[in-house]
């Protein structure tokens, strides 16, 4: 969980229409967008992507849209794009499309310059725009903590380098800084040879991507060299890649991808007219830097155009290949996280929460019932998650800028934050009983763990449920996350520390359940639960026949739901945005789950022909959300239905759309739309299923009064779970279930309107305003 931060940031001129960004605590100068800043906190897979390409590469407008095209492949295979360049000396991950037409803009006086690590001080220094190549991609991704990247081609050792030593500082930057490098190769243009004797010399891991260990030549299969090695899956790529980076001394690997079999017969056309590039650009004595986009440019001429066809080819396939290792290789890193965690610490008892300093110590296990006088009625509602303290310090210096080595002058203050505590606190805000509400989370034996409990108090929620747990090599501790604001409210820096709540086991939340008076009416959790912990919560969820509701959280998180439904387990509802859902579509076709015979009958079931596509548009053009079913988001709704039977997709600024799956069908009709006075529905019924296809527009809001985007999502969850129990089988009615979402996008435009992850309003009115 992030904490809260002020919209704005104060930057250059250059900047004040883009995004807040982060400083990296490394690297003050370092500038990382919010999502990259998220991605990092949740350790949700990333990967990087040079900027050379657009600003020496490939010819305007193909540069800019090249870029936002790599950008999308790598958002829809899971993982956050991370495009790096240098902007008026300012070094930048994570960049916009403004940003990179800035970037890429040639008509000022002083073009943009090519950034290799040499480069870096100098660029930064006169503050000029520069597109990044791989050496210097390399070095700032480093410093973000990025350590994947996907390029096209790396550069090499040039023809005549062992006289001219002409050799691309790549090879040294792949032999200095541990980096996983995805690409087609060393450009055809080099002595592919030497590049190859150079990497082993820098002590790089060189594997081909297939069956051979055939080096690729960027245009080319085959190079006429071997690879020392070859892996041929995602899995062992990522195996090899992570085995490198966790030596006791990082290494590099570079991963050769060949370039798709399609464009494989243009591969020796183009490398004649290679050839023949290369013998002009030595009579013409072309040397260095200017060398490479000189020989690109040719080969484009001489080629007609085919070899950037073949070149925009082999960078989306690299693309593509690249981010399924990333997201492997966050799994991987997400299981050494786990089992490190499982070895430091061995559970001694669980407990309910309680201040150290004040209630007498509790039995350990399972709740125990207070005492008559304030007994609390069993829970309707279950909230299971994480839960932290949040500490905002934020300087008031006027420096504006924070010195290391010293402390400064500024306001320090402490908040609830987590996922599944903000979803509890706007559900308990709106429940018809606050007692029925009941968050489920753990803290440690520490003073945040007291102070965590005092805040549920202050708020009006039911603390029974904070699970106090106890670690074999000290106390665990409770989950907070510690931010650094300057003071123009710009992050300096921070540390997240939320382990106690991935370390949380099925056994401990089952002593939950079966200590109950009575099962709950609905059981909710977020994605910061581990997957062994998901998967006996919904198994046993099933069994009794307790409906569920997933709050995926991130996209890496996401994605821990798929071991439980490789399990055969049950989820009722579920609430992504819409990277989260693309995600976990793609994580789904990637198991196997959609190979099924089930799935396929269900599917078939509905009956979705060339009725129900005409509908889709009449619908979309009605309620002006047209854009779903162009872009698949409804394709991908109707094939994730017969594992989620409801889907409330958040579409952000665009609203939110939700797919229902009721079986027997709600209605008797063959087919029928209905609307709201703010929503459509699109309504198609079968002898045994009805699909309820429905649009929420979003609430309208000016920039003025968006102060932070912080807790809106969570605000909407929670409102949408309070609806879901005061009115049980709200899901069935397509009028209820309309008025349940639309509180709960009134509930994140509260959000949006104060810094308050759940906006203070929330709840609060005349009679009647926030009923269903």
């Amino acid at each position: 969980m992030l904490s809260r931060l002020p919209p704005r940031l104060s930057l250059r001129r250059s900047f004040c229409t883009t995004p807040t960004l982060s400083r990296s605590p490394v690297w003050p100068s370092l500038r990382l967008s919010p999502e990259i800043s998220s991605a990092l906190a949740s350790h949700s897979p990333i990967v990087a992507l040079e900027t050379a390409i657009v600003t020496h590469g490939l010819p305007s407008p193909l540069n800019i849209q090249t870029a936002l095209n790599l950008e999308r492949i790598i958002r829809e295979g899971g993982a956050v794009p991370a495009t790096i360049g240098v902007l008026e000396g300012v070094p930048m991950v994570g960049m916009n499309q403004q940003q990179l037409e800035q970037l890429a803009d040639k008509e000022g006086a002083i073009g943009p310059c090519k950034v290799s690590r040499r480069d870096l001080s100098a660029s930064i220094a006169l503050k000029r725009n520069g597109g990044t190549t791989v050496a210097g991609t390399m070095y700032i991704a480093q410093q973000a903590g990025i350590d994947l990247f996907v390029t096209g081609g790396i550069g090499g050792v040039h023809r005549g380098g062992e006289t001219t030593l002409d050799v691309s500082a790549d090879l040294t930057e792949l032999g200095r800084t541990p980096m996983a490098v995805v690409c087609a190769g060393a450009k055809s243009i080099l002595d592919i040879g030497r590049t190859l004797e150079f990497l082993e010399t820098q002590g790089v891991t060189v594997a081909t991507y297939g069956p051979t260990t055939d080096f690729p030549a960027f245009y080319s299969q085959k190079s006429g060299f071997q690879s020392p090695w070859n892996v041929d899956s995602i899995d062992q790529a990522a195996r090899l890649i992570h085995t490198g980076l966790t030596l006791p001394s990082p290494l590099s690997s570079l991963l050769a991808v060949p370039i798709p079999d399609e464009f494989q017969p243009a591969g020796a056309y183009i490398q004649e007219a290679v050839e023949l590039a290369v013998k002009e650009s030595l009579s013409a004595g072309i040397v260095g830097k200017e060398m490479t986009p000189w020989l690109l440019a040719r080969v484009g001429q001489l080629t007609k155009g085919r070899a950037t066809a073949s070149n925009l080819a082999l960078i989306e396939n690299n693309a593509r290949i690249g981010t399924k290792i990333a997201v492997e290789l966050s799994k991987l890193r997400a299981q050494e996280r786990q089992e490190k965690a499982e070895e430091k610490t061995l559970y001694q008892g669980v407990s309910l929460g309680s201040s150290p300093s004040s209630d007498p110590p509790l039995p350990t296990s399972t709740p125990t019932p207070r005492p008559s006088s304030t007994s609390l009625p069993p829970p309707k509602l279950l909230i299971i998650g994480s839960a932290a303290v949040d500490i905002t310090s934020q300087s008031s210096s006027l420096s504006g800028t924070l010195s290391s080595s010293t402390t400064h002058p500024g306001r320090v203050s402490f908040s609830p934050g987590g996922v599944a505590l903000n979803v509890a606190l706007c559900a308990t805000k709106l429940a018809s009983n606050r007692d029925e509400v009941m968050l489920v989370a753990p803290v440690g034996e520490d003073s945040l763990g007291g102070m965590l409990k005092g805040m549920l108090k202050g708020l009006g929620m039911r603390g029974d449920g904070l699970l106090r747990l106890k670690g074999g090599e000290g106390e665990k501790r409770t989950a907070c996350c510690s931010l650094v604001l300057g003071k123009e409210g710009d992050l300096e820096g921070g540390v997240a520390d939320m382990g106690i709540v991935e370390g949380l086991g099925g056994e401990e939340l089952l002593s939950i359940l079966t200590s109950l008076p009575t099962a709950p009416s609905l059981l909710a959790f977020d994605g910061n639960l581990s997957s062994s912990a998901i998967t006996s919560l919904l198994t046993y969820c099933s069994t009794h026949s307790i409906p569920t509701f997933f709050e995926p959280t991130s996209l890496s998180k996401s994605l821990r739901i798929i071991p439980a439904l490789k399990a055969s387990a049950q989820i009722g509802f579920i609430s992504p945005n819409l990277l989260e859902l693309r995600a976990i579509h793609a994580a789904m076709e990637k198991e196997g789950l959609m190979d099924s015979e089930e799935w396929w009958k269900s599917l078939d079931a509905y009956g979705l022909g060339g009725e129900w596509r005409e509908g889709v548009g009449r619908w979309g053009k009605r309620n002006g959300s047209g854009w779903l079913g162009e872009e698949g988001v409804i394709q991908t709704m109707i094939s994730l239905s017969p594992f989620f039977p409801t889907q409330l997709v958040k579409l952000g600024s665009k609203g939110v759309v939700s797919l229902r799956r009721l079986s027997p069908p709600a209605a008797p009709s063959s087919s029928s739309s209905s609307s709201s006075s703010s929503s459509s529905t699109l309504t198609h019924i079968t002898p045994t299923t009805s699909l309820h296809l429905t649009f929420h527009p979003p609430s309208t809001l000016s920039p003025a009064e968006i102060v932070s985007s912080t807790g809106a999502g969570d605000s909407l969850v929670g409102a949408v779970l309070a609806g879901l129990c005061e009115r049980p089988g709200a899901e069935r009615d397509d009028e209820v279930w309309a008025k349940v979402v639309e509180r709960g996008q009134r509930a994140a435009r509260e959000s949006l309107k104060g810094r308050d992850a759940v906006g203070k309003n929330v709840g609060i009115g005349g009679s009647g305003e926030w009923r269903v």
